[in-house]
């Protein structure tokens, strides 16, 4: 069977837009904030659907990985060292999917990423006796969440063969995933590196710690020159974005329209813009604007900063250490032709 071509970035950006329109009608329609903090959920399975070809009963299980992810992670910030190793399971299992196909690491990525987010967020100034009843109060808005890209995955299924029934047990459409990718070398620098990270978030209590645990993780791309890159950007768009968004949050309303409309354009960067830079800086500013418009002081979105520069150079100080470890023959894993 031939394999399906992938759709253009202005089809992707239209249905993107489209699974959110349910959660942002629920925001207005209840005056309630949670429902934006349950978009996540809803982008980060749309993204896997769309770059691994999800079908409905993918996107169930991709759904299910993050809510278990996330509860996990919620309940294990009462005990340090279980959340830590928690951050490290995900973050490893992300780039362990490489071995199926290169792009499977976007369903890592946008399991682990929601999950830490949403029990980071989640778990904020929450006693620790009380975070797995929180989490389960926020478990009826992600599993709703999860309907709007059911709903387009069952739509492309239909589609693609006629009717959806009969097709409901596959995992997911016929596209090209690419090869499998070398991943022991960047496993083990995630690992390091998230964990370092999430000792740090936990030991410490960083406010958003949630930046610098995934900024941490972000940097490993597979290979040292690559990471670089992958860090300036991220520290261009951080130190550009950051106050471009408090700037711009002097001259909005601060009102729900106004915190809706930036939270939205912060999860639409994830698949708007095909340099990373421009996405990157882009979401630094709406997520500081969005900070600022909920009534927090600019230092808060400022956080975002410094926390994206903290976890940055962790990560590639553990890339350019496994990778130097590598070349000097130490054992630890094999490279090939450096593109680990």
């Amino acid at each position: 069977m031939a394999t399906l071509a992938l759709p253009s970035m202005q089809n992707i950006q239209l249905r993107a837009a489209l699974a959110l329109v349910p959660m942002l009608l629920l925001v207005w329609w209840t005056g309630d904030k949670v429902w934006l903090q349950a978009t996540v959920v809803t982008m980060s399975t749309f993204i896997g659907m769309e770059r691994c070809g999800l079908a409905p009963l993918g996107v169930v299980l991709h759904g299910m990985a993050i809510l278990f992810g996330f509860m996990g992670l919620l309940w294990a910030q009462a005990y340090p060292p279980l959340f830590v190793l928690g951050c490290v399971a995900l973050a490893t299992a992300a780039i362990a999917l490489t071995t199926h196909g290169a792009k499977w690491r976007s369903v890592g990525n946008f399991t682990f990423i929601p999950a830490v987010y949403l029990a980071c967020e989640s778990g904020e100034g929450v006693p620790a006796d009380a975070l797995l009843a929180h989490g389960l109060a926020f478990l009826s808005f992600a599993m709703a969440a999860l309907l709007p890209t059911l709903a387009l995955s069952a739509a492309l299924q239909a589609r693609e063969h006629g009717a959806w029934s009969g097709y409901w047990r596959q995992l997911r459409r016929n596209i090209d995933l690419g090869g499998s990718k070398p991943w022991k070398a960047a496993a083990l620098t995630v690992a390091l590196s998230v964990g370092c990270a999430a000792a740090l978030v936990q030991w410490h209590h960083l406010g958003n710690g949630q930046w610098v645990i995934w900024s941490a993780a972000s940097v490993v791309t597979g290979d040292a020159g690559s990471a670089r890159i992958k860090l300036r950007d991220r520290v261009v768009g951080a130190l550009v974005g950051v106050p471009l968004g408090i700037l711009a949050s002097q001259f909005i309303p601060h009102n729900l329209f106004s915190f809706c409309l930036a939270s939205v354009a912060s999860i639409l960067t994830l698949v708007g813009f095909r340099r990373y830079v421009v996405g990157f800086g882009l979401r630094c500013a709406f997520s500081a604007l969005t900070i600022v418009i909920a009534g927090n002081a600019a230092s808060i979105a400022a956080e975002r900063l410094i926390n994206v520069l903290i976890g940055g150079t962790i990560g590639i100080a553990f890339v350019l250490a496994v990778h130097t470890a590598a070349l000097d023959g130490f054992g630890i894993v094999k490279v090939d032709g450096g593109k680990q």
